[in-house]
């Protein structure tokens, strides 16, 4: 798939509280018997990672791309984008409409733009981001499609899109965006529980991403935190993380929190299969960053006793005041 500041949060879309100020919201979804599961860790870190990038309007656009280049396509680690454009459609039965992406030229496309609907507009405005950010960059693939439905069945177009792409992980916009004066404004009501349906339903992934100036920041130098306290939803953040460890443009930092004399989740984190395979993830990640030439990486271990120490851990990392994206998991130690 957040906290305050800038971030992003692996974790579901519920509360109404501020999260970080750049965010993403990671949840592993749970397995369809049609559709063999797909995570971001399940694929090796060097092979194509597909992406379901979901947009309301366009001003969730530059974030998105922003979250994409953070984890650094090349033509070692190749990106696949499907750009959906999430139309609202009233009184009739779901379709999910597959549009031509294809940009005209621009005197066509000027000539063109009187008669055309704002929702026409709109989605000529996402497919030319997203085609000028395949043109750009390497490694990446993008085309861009609309689902129009009512938001109550919106979910089902979004999950069925991910499964015929066979998409690692599907990124939505959080339900709030930033004012002028710097706080989260609701969207429209319709967007939290459409979240929740997607992330109750996704054959993948799903990440939430909260938009707090993320996509202002100038000329890449990107600075990220990663917060791991263990169990499948961190082991998404560690994957992430590996992935973003080659971008030489970003400064990362995976945090680890170690609660002393006992588990986060007791009941969880007993399980040998859990422990090994949080310390897997972890160990690929700093096998990864051993091999240099990327990112600049600090790995930091925090002994905890309780949440309150936990959250004031968070919270000091925060203050700093020099992080534009934050990654974070659902819950310590979940697993849906």
């Amino acid at each position: 798939p957040v906290v305050h500041g800038a971030g992003v949060r692996v974790g579901a879309d519920h509360g109404d509280g501020e999260p970080f100020p750049g965010g993403m919201v990671v949840k592993p979804a749970r397995r369809l018997v049609f559709y063999k599961r797909r995570t971001v860790a399940w694929a090796h870190p060097e092979s194509e990672l597909r992406v379901l990038a979901c947009v309301h309007v366009p001003r969730d656009v530059p974030a998105l791309l922003t979250l994409l280049d953070v984890v650094t396509p090349s033509s070692r680690s190749p990106v696949g984008v499907l750009a959906l454009h999430l139309i609202e459609f009233v009184g009739r039965s779901s379709a999910l409409l597959l549009i031509n992406a294809s940009a005209p030229s621009s005197s066509s496309y000027d000539a063109s733009v009187h008669g055309r609907s704002h929702t026409e507009m709109q989605f000529k405005h996402i497919s030319h981001a997203f085609m000028a950010y395949e043109e750009q960059s390497v490694g990446v693939s993008a085309r861009t499609m609309a689902a129009v439905s009512p938001y109550e069945s919106m979910h089902e177009d979004i999950t069925s899109a991910a499964e015929n792409q066979h998409s690692a992980l599907i990124l939505l916009p959080f339900h709030k965006y930033r004012s002028v004066d710097g706080g989260l404004e609701v969207s429209h009501p319709a967007i939290q529980p459409l979240n929740c349906n997607v992330q109750s339903f996704s054959p993948c992934t799903v990440g939430i991403l909260v938009d707090r100036g993320l996509a202002a920041v100038p000329g890449g130098g990107y600075r990220v935190v990663a917060l791991f306290f263990g169990g499948s939803d961190d082991r998404e953040v560690a994957a992430l993380a590996t992935r973003m460890v080659r971008n030489p443009t970003i400064d990362l930092t995976l945090l680890r929190f170690v609660q002393k004399g006992g588990n986060f989740i007791a009941s969880e984190f007993d399980a040998l299969k859990e422990r090994k395979a949080d310390e897997g993830c972890l160990r690929d990640f700093l096998e990864r960053a051993n091999e240099g030439g990327g990112a600049t990486v600090e790995y930091r271990e925090r002994g905890v006793f309780n949440a309150s120490e936990m959250v004031g851990e968070i919270q000091s990392v925060e203050a700093m005041g020099n992080k534009d994206l934050f990654v974070v998991g659902k819950v310590p130690g979940g697993s849906g």
